[in-house]
């Protein structure tokens, strides 16, 4: 058997080096590529130049199989058995191409035959070009496996474009698809080497970002939301809107099924945020019910979310957590339909008896939230928005830290809301007379560092957004 790899290979297969559509490629035992063919150029989108001065082969697989890659080499070289397994390679534009290769080692000598099939057919959305959810599920059981301690970040975002399904009863299913592939391509924009985008249902994408940071998943979701505005600005005739979520672990042993599902709750959760969710129909149905029973619900809800999500970020709150206080500002009187409308419209003062009734509605909300899904989440928060920092609240006189802090900065931005909005009893206050009410109040029925840290804000906005106007 000769020893010259170019005339081994051609030993071995002149019509699989020179002609044949099957990739193919040799290359030694320190992984250098020493033989190639053309179709094996066009699957990586390298020149045979370029592939021949690679140090290894293993240039065009995720680091992240570098591992199993050693093993399938080491395992040849001790049976002399070939061996069919599916891989992944990086296209020199950066994508993913999911591969099968029937790897030989002809009587144990110092090269490695390998032939290339291209399998996206197996993996890809047909639509879209993305990856499908087999693979995208496939892959993430794959990750799973190899995981290592100080190698195990991972992250994972899901998307949803609100809406689609209407699109597509109302204006067609050709216009529904020009959506969606416009949606998948502002969705795949941050995305790049070593991370998997996939589409794992009709309206729903996801990203798999192995080894990033949570800073890392979080700029890419803002990325996303960005690019996503600056496309309605030019398309106003019909704007594009995504719910996203993401969800973050560097802990090795965590499931990264369950992973998946909290970054689709988070996601489906920011759907709540948006009306037009035929998803979200029950809740919505409800508040529309709160919002024919509360004389004070107009506008209310909306200055709320503004005012909860501007003090949460304003102490540091990010992503999820914000998603969740505003759906919080929006749901939190939900129990209000519970309340006779003798009460809830009395327009004098509640007697005792009233009064005790009209506490209820805390109750009534956390029980509805209990019983409607998309609000579980926030189910506690609605029982005990109405605590007070010194314990005099309701219904369970919690006190201090014990309270959730969404809870406390939901009491500040709807106190100053009701201080500063028209009653039909009495005026508006001005805005610093509602900032002083709340100083005197601190300590008592407020967190004192957080009417510190609102009273800030209302400083630094005062002249930027029509927050405190």
């Amino acid at each position: 058997m000769p020893n010259d790899p170019i005339t081994v290979a051609k030993h071995f297969s002149e019509h699989f080096l020179l002609h044949s559509l099957q990739p193919f490629c040799t290359f030694d035992t320190q992984g250098r590529i020493v033989v190639c063919n053309e179709t094996f150029c066009l699957l990586t989108g390298y020149t045979n130049q370029e592939l021949l001065a690679m140090e290894t082969y293993l240039e065009l697989v995720p680091a992240e199989l570098h591992t199993i890659e050693k093993v399938i080499l080491e395992s040849i070289a001790d049976t002399g058995n070939p061996l069919r397994y599916e891989s992944v390679y990086l296209h020199h534009s950066g994508r993913r191409i999911p591969i099968e290769v029937m790897l030989h080692q002809i009587n144990q000598d110092e090269y490695y035959y390998a032939f290339i099939s291209d399998i996206s057919d197996r993996k890809l959305d047909t639509l879209t070009g993305l990856y499908n959810r087999t693979y995208f599920e496939y892959e993430l059981r794959r990750f799973a496996r190899q995981r290592q301690p100080g190698y195990s970040r991972v992250g994972i975002i899901a998307a949803d474009i609100d809406g689609l399904t209407n699109t597509n009863y109302t204006l067609g299913y050709e216009k529904g698809d020009e959506i969606l592939i416009q949606a998948v391509s502002l969705f795949s924009t941050p995305f790049g080497h070593g991370e998997l985008v996939a589409r794992v249902g009709g309206d729903e994408f996801a990203a798999f970002l192995p080894y990033q940071t949570m800073a890392d998943v979080e700029k890419k979701c803002e990325y996303i939301r960005r690019e996503i505005d600056l496309y309605n600005v030019n398309h106003i005739e019909l704007p594009l809107s995504m719910s996203i979520g993401y969800a973050f672990s560097d802990d090795p042993n965590k499931d990264l099924e369950e992973l998946m599902r909290e970054a689709d709750t988070h996601m489906y959760r920011e759907k709540l945020q948006h009306s037009f969710s035929p998803r979200s129909a029950v809740v919505y149905t409800l508040m529309k019910a709160l919002e024919a029973r509360d004389f004070i619900a107009e506008g209310h809800a909306d200055r709320l979310q503004d005012l909860v999500s501007s003090l949460g970020q304003h102490i540091g709150l990010t992503g999820p957590r914000i998603v969740d206080l505003r759906l919080l500002a929006q749901f939190h009187d939900i129990g209000k339909i519970g309340i006779p409308d003798h009460i809830l419209f009395k327009p004098g003062s509640l007697d005792t008896d009233e009064y005790f009734e009209m506490k209820r509605h805390s109750e009534i909300g956390y029980q509805i939230a209990q019983s409607a899904p998309p609000l579980a989440p926030i189910a506690d928060w609605i029982l005990h928005h109405h605590e007070s920092w010194d314990g005099s609240g309701y219904p369970q006189q919690k006190q201090g830290d014990n309270i959730p802090l969404e809870c406390r900065i939901l009491s500040i931005a709807d106190a100053y809301d009701a201080m500063t909005s028209d009653r039909p009893y009495r005026r508006a206050m001005s805005r610093d007379d509602a900032l002083e009410e709340l100083s005197r109040c601190s300590g008592a029925q407020f967190d004192p560092v957080l009417v510190s840290s609102f009273i800030e804000l209302s400083t630094w906005d005062l002249y930027k957004t029509n927050l405190f106007a």
